[in-house]
């Protein structure tokens, strides 16, 4: 079964992986329509795992899921959100979990990391699936 990605205001960008080594990368949300669009201001080292899924793959069709933990999170209290204006960002780090990858063998050829963004929780706010790729020359 396919899953359509919807066209939506909010972007997700990976905009820094100069880190990705010492097992972290940056993305940026960003607002590229005429509304304000809120998202959850929860993401930290702790609850990335819940929001984002992260995946490396190589030319030769290698693939590695960077995450610690898969699967959904719920809150028991109220979440705290962030207001992005339009044409205002937001860039977050995130963890990739390389403990379980042994990239010693990928470092010959070119690879693309991408990571999904979900969010199916709060009021008010983006609810969905943002995508963003990029690649990445391993060293």
């Amino acid at each position: 079964m396919a899953i359509a990605e919807v066209s939506t205001p909010l972007q997700l960008y990976i905009v820094d992986t100069a880190n990705f080594m010492k097992g972290e990368i940056t993305v940026s949300f960003r607002n590229e329509g005429n509304e304000p669009v809120r998202i959850p201001d929860e993401i930290n080292d702790e609850t990335a795992d819940y929001f984002f899924l992260t995946v490396l793959r190589t030319e030769r069709g290698d693939v590695r899921i960077l995450n610690r933990e898969i699967g959904t999170m719920t809150f028991q209290r109220p979440l705290n959100y962030r207001e992005l204006a339009p044409g205002r960002e937001y860039s977050v780090t995130i963890p990739v979990c390389l403990d379980e990858v042994d990239l010693e063998d990928w470092k010959q050829c070119s690879c693309e990391l991408e990571t999904r963004y979900y969010n199916q929780q709060g009021k008010d706010c983006f609810l969905g699936m943002l995508r963003a790729t990029a690649k990445l020359a391993l060293q």
